[in-house]
């Protein structure tokens, strides 16, 4: 049946249907019908089947048919192609997982299929976690995303400058410190803190820093205006000490000194390191003076390979003489070996003191200048030198100066070849019996040692009106072929008595140290190359002693203010301090000994340091 028949048929049957006609169809005349006009193709070329549907691939085929394939991709994203209604909503919410990206960092988006294809996410609470073991409870939110964790709580501990804090790799508490322990940020923590920085507002204060002179402790030692190299360490202790001295060999210290106990006297040496460090023990060199010696007042140079040291020693109720014996020390294993004992000739003399000793060249090795004081019967005092292993064989002393009256301290410097300064105090007959200072220039002239022409002269003030007395000598070289004697004067005013530090420079005697109030005494002057440093004993008023340093220019001027000197150590009532002796490392540096009692017993002490920077 071609279609234009089909179509006549569905025609006729709605007519009958909507007249509600009833009748009969015949068919014959159906087949004698019109005859039928729609035998043709249904298109001859793809343009005839157009449906009107953009997504659909429209053709014609052979057989004259159309053809109509819908095309998916014509559509948009998930979207199909319908042959009736073009494109449609797939109706899935995803095609794969980079659809259902929700922004949400800590949820794991996923494109599923469940009737369509949707999107599920899923909080991961491991994505929310830093790390810090001291957070707890990171968790991830579905649409806020992660949510911050609640923080460990730590007890604390209370320690000074340290909060208790809660370590993020370990989830420990811990004290760490706080932070204002290091305020000025020189990386040096505050002496409160359990730190070394004894000014923590300070940027420049702080235990590496320099000492600048300005009295203030800029290297927090504990000393103003000065930077101790070797603390102060103790040499030796008993219940009474005496006479400490001390020399520089440049690779060791020797320090002597005498003790003394309720039988006797002793004279006994020791070798340390220049950081302190003891090389060896006491030895003990009082037999040397023959059975039943006692030994006093020792004093200790360094040559170049070995120590010499002199003392004064004395058996019973016999004249005293002066010895001398070299020591050399193992420094590794701090064995002291004895060397050459000599003898020196006192004469007549009844007493011996201040004995003191130079070696004349350290770098040639020349030998050795003595000098001591020596009283005899009858009230005659003198001042005496010898030499050895330089140009006079030991046996004949030269007397420097004689006089009525005692002579007290020597000191000696070595200028230059043959050429010696000796500082010496004794009564003057010619400033009405006070003690003067003198100085005077030893050559030897001929093969016969002399005083050079105008020598002994008197370097002190004299005031013969009133007692004026002055002792304690003390010379130091100056570094430019000149020399100062440091000493002490006193001036009795009425019912009380100053006592002060002056020094002669050569033409004019400078104040080195003085107070109304107070007693500057026991000078010891020394020059460290570029300066001279001065220690002294100082009385303050009746309540304590101190040990005091002050730095001086080659003029023996002080530096500038406010620089007022240093303490080294000072004593309470009761206790004392005394007989500290200085000497120049070598190296810009200071050494000294001093001797302090702390109430119980003596110490002999033992320091190097060094001096500020202007």
């Amino acid at each position: 049946m071609t279609n234009s028949v089909q179509k006549r048929l569905l025609l006729i049957l709605g007519s009958v249907l909507l007249g509600s006609c009833s009748f009969a169809l015949d068919f014959d005349e159906l087949k004698k019908g019109s005859p039928d006009t729609d035998t043709g193709p249904e298109c001859e070329i793809d343009g005839d089947c157009d449906d009107g549907i953009d997504c659909t691939e429209d053709s014609c085929l052979e057989d004259g048919t159309c053809r109509h394939i819908p095309d998916n991709s014509l559509c948009e994203y998930l979207e199909m192609c319908d042959l009736d209604e073009g494109c449609v909503a797939t109706g899935d919410e995803c095609k794969d997982h980079t659809d259902c990206d929700d922004g949400v960092d800590c949820t794991v988006d996923t494109c599923i299929l469940k009737t369509v294809k949707e999107c599920d996410h899923e909080p991961d609470h491991d994505f929310c976690s830093t790390g810090d073991l001291c957070m707890e409870n990171e968790n991830c939110h579905i649409t806020a995303g992660c949510l911050d964790g609640t923080p460990v709580v730590c007890e604390q501990s209370g320690a000074p400058c340290m909060i208790t804090e809660c370590e993020s790799l370990s989830g420990d508490c811990v004290d760490v410190l706080m932070s204002d322990a290091d305020d000025d940020s020189d990386t040096y923590l505050d002496i409160l803190c359990g730190g070394d920085d004894c000014n923590d507002s300070v940027f420049a204060i702080n235990p590496a820093a320099s000492e600048i002179c300005g009295y203030t402790d800029d290297n927090c030692d504990s000393y103003v205006d000065l930077e101790i190299l070797a603390d102060s360490v103790v040499v030796a202790s008993g219940p009474s000490m005496n006479a400490p001295s001390l020399a520089f060999d440049g690779t060791s210290y020797a320090v002597a000194w005498q003790q003394n106990d309720v039988a006797s006297q002793e004279v006994k040496i020791r070798f340390i390191e220049p950081d302190g460090t003891m090389i060896s023990t006491a030895h003990d060199f009082t037999a040397l003076g023959g059975s039943g010696a006692e030994g006093f007042e020792p004093d200790v140079t360094a040559a170049s390979d070995r120590f010499h040291v002199i003392w004064i020693s004395q058996v019973s109720s016999a004249d005293p003489d002066a010895r001398v014996l070299d020591l050399t020390v193992d420094t590794s294993s701090g064995v002291v070996t004895e060397g050459t004992l000599v003898t020196l000739e006192t004469g007549a003399a009844t007493e011996l003191a201040s004995p003191v000793i130079k070696w004349d060249d350290p770098t040639s090795g020349s030998g050795w200048l003595a000098g001591w004081t020596a009283g005899f019967t009858g009230g005659t005092g003198t001042v005496e030198i010898q030499t050895y292993d330089m140009h006079s064989a030991p046996g004949t002393s030269f007397v420097v100066s004689t006089d009525t009256g005692s002579a007290d301290a020597v000191s000696i410097e070595v200028l230059g070849t043959d050429d010696y300064i000796v500082a010496f105090s004794r009564e003057d007959s010619g400033s009405g019996g006070d003690q003067e200072i003198f100085e005077s220039r030893i050559e030897l002239s001929g093969g016969v040692w002399a005083n050079v022409t105008g020598y002994p002269t008197t370097v002190s003030s004299v005031a013969p009106v009133v007692v004026d007395d002055s002792y304690e000598p003390a010379v130091s070289l100056n570094g430019s072929g000149g020399w100062a004697i440091a000493y002490t004067d006193t001036m009795e005013t009425g019912p009380s008595t100053n006592k002060n530090i002056l020094a002669w420079d050569g033409t004019a005697n400078i104040a080195l140290a003085a107070t109304v109030s107070d007693w500057q005494y026991e000078p010891s002057l020394a020059w460290n190359g570029v300066r001279f440093g001065l220690i002294h004993t100082s009385t303050l008023g009746a309540t304590a002693k101190t040990l005091e340093f002050i730095l001086f220019d080659s003029s023996l001027q002080s530096l500038a203010a406010p620089y007022v000197g240093t303490r080294l150590e000072q004593v309470a009532t009761g206790e004392d301090i005394r007989q500290g002796r200085l000497i120049s490392d070598g190296s810009g540096g200071f050494a000294a000994v001093w001797i302090m009692n702390d109430g119980t017993v003596d110490n002999v002490i033992f320091s190097t340091f060094s001096g500020c920077t202007p």
